[in-house]
């Protein structure tokens, strides 16, 4: 694993249609080099982490808002040595709703009204989640960009960073649906993801 990585083949776990999914090679990579024997996620979506676990052979808790698990409101049941967050970008997808059901819930992060809204309650699911680990644990958190009307919020900016921030890794991202658009002005594409490793 280095400081860039790229999948131009995604890979087969999870599901390809299921939009804001992250390649399952990640996870694979995350695995080789912190050699983890049990992963967690709280924000599952199609599942890429659990069925790379058990393509792997490893233990996964594996829980999501669409299967009546809510971060924002739910007791995280495990200590943890390791952690994947893959937190929806702001509203660039809608999730209950929309991604998956017709049911809006309110502790949908992508339903937050405004930007300040939401990095606040990522904030607050960051800190959950930091609390949980085991002394020594890791947090893979995943992040993007949202360009809106000319401006720039950056997740990774800012989001709070408890703990070490241990590594920061830059993913290339492939086959968006946005580098089918056209855009006017001086927008520069974004074509990167942020995934920073955070150590307690």
């Amino acid at each position: 694993m280095n400081s860039v990585v790229s999948y131009p083949i995604r890979g087969e776990e999870g599901n390809n249609k299921y939009r804001g999914n992250c390649s399952p090679k990640l996870i694979e990579d995350l695995y080789k080099f912190f050699k983890f024997e049990v992963i967690s996620d709280y924000m599952r979506g199609s599942n890429t982490t659990g069925q790379v676990a058990s393509k792997l052979g490893i233990q996964a808790n594996t829980y999501d808002l669409s299967m009546g698990f809510d971060l924002m409101n739910c007791d995280i049941p495990e200590r943890n040595e390791f952690c994947f967050w893959h937190p929806p970008y702001w509203d660039i997808i809608r999730y209950s709703g929309n991604q998956w059901g017709d049911k809006e819930h309110s502790s949908d992060l992508s339903k937050a009204q405004s930007y300040e809204a939401f990095i606040e309650q990522i904030n607050y699911c960051m800190m959950k989640q930091y609390h949980a680990l085991e002394n020594g644990g890791r947090m893979a958190v995943l992040v993007g960009d949202v360009k809106r009307k000319g401006k720039l919020y950056s997740m990774f900016c800012d989001m709070v960073k408890p703990g070490m921030l241990e590594n920061i890794v830059i993913k290339e991202q492939h086959n968006c649906w946005s580098s089918n658009v056209s855009y006017s002005g001086r927008f520069i594409p974004i074509v990167h993801e942020y995934l920073m490793i955070v150590k307690k």
